[in-house]
């Protein structure tokens, strides 16, 4: 990795592995987020095999099909720059650390969108999400992050002098937009949940199973997107405040803290997906047994129904 005598510079991102320079840094990324984001990873294969085993096309399954993909590349990004080994190829790094943040920020966004849109205008949700615009939408947010990240990639590996304004510029357009329509559509979904809580007791109890397990589906990628409105704004104010001063001791601790907490709340929001499938979504648990009842040699849980499940996520 190219040295630079700039001290701003030398602070970005890129240099978070440096073992010299940051010692604060790497004793919270060692003892406490490398071990989070080993269990994410684990975590997010596991959602990505139990979606996988849905046998009905829905929107929102392959949505939180792309958030693991995307949530595992941002941990093992972590844990090999942890390691030292992503920061000796430049190229590879800068691409990793900058398609995950933003691939996961806006697939979380668009499955708020689906949920919105199922909420708030069920009858027009088939029409809106038919199988083969949610696969175009899917293809086009992906190509649309691959043309957002390349700036950076680009004056990160070839133009080292402009990549903190353009580590900025992309903070502050492709990552606090989606954000800030994040926080928009959580406080009119949040809403309506609160207003579903005290309609259950006036409806029959088949009414309120049904709707219960709809609105748990939708509680669950609420707490998705609060989790990641919370984690990116806190993550770029820790960048932007370990920025200034690394020439002293002190300095040279508050940095590196700032960057470890940036990095620790990044690797939360992308570990903890599973806890909210777990706790909110029974189709995810049902599914989750399904799996390990199915691997060879593995019987831990009986499978409730004799004939096939074909339930899908509700809409």
């Amino acid at each position: 990795m190219n040295e630079s005598t700039d001290d701003t510079t030398a602070c970005t991102v890129s240099l978070h592995a440096d073992p010299s320079v940051l010692p604060a840094e790497r004793v919270l990324n060692h003892y406490v987020t490398s071990p989070v984001a080993v269990l994410g990873v684990f975590g997010n294969l596991v959602c990505l095999v139990v979606w996988s085993a849905e046998s009905h096309f829905n929107p929102t399954t392959l949505f939180l099909k792309v958030l693991a993909v995307s949530d595992t590349f941002l941990l093992v990004e972590f844990l090999l720059r942890h390691c030292g080994i992503l920061v000796t190829v430049p190229l590879v790094f800068h691409s990793f650390y900058v398609y995950s943040r933003l691939l996961t920020v806006h697939t979380t966004l668009a499955l708020i969108i689906i949920r919105w849109i199922a909420v708030f205008r069920p009858l027009r949700m088939k029409i809106l999400l038919s199988k083969r615009r949610a696969i175009t939408g899917c293809v086009l947010m992906i190509f649309l992050c691959f043309l957002a990240g390349l700036p950076y990639v680009i004056t990160a590996v070839y133009f080292q002098h402009l990549r903190l304004r353009t580590y900025y510029i992309i903070h502050g357009t492709c990552l606090a937009l989606p954000v800030m329509v994040l926080v928009c559509l959580n406080v009119s979904l949040v809403r309506k949940l609160i207003a579903h809580r005290r309609q259950i007791a006036a409806h029959t109890t088949s009414w309120a199973a049904s709707s219960s397990r709809f609105y748990r589906l939708l509680l669950a990628i609420v707490c998705l997107s609060v989790s990641s409105t919370i984690a990116y704004p806190v993550s770029l104010a820790c960048m932007v405040e370990g920025q200034p001063t690394i020439e002293s001791d002190c300095g040279q601790f508050c940095t590196g803290l700032m960057f470890a907490v940036a990095d620790l709340f990044e690797v939360v929001n992308s570990a903890i997906n599973i806890v909210f499938y777990l706790l909110f979504i029974s189709k995810f648990r049902r599914l989750l047994r399904q799996t390990i009842c199915c691997c060879p040699g593995v019987l831990i849980w009986p499978i409730w129904s004799a004939g096939p499940q074909k339930k899908q996520l509700s809409n």
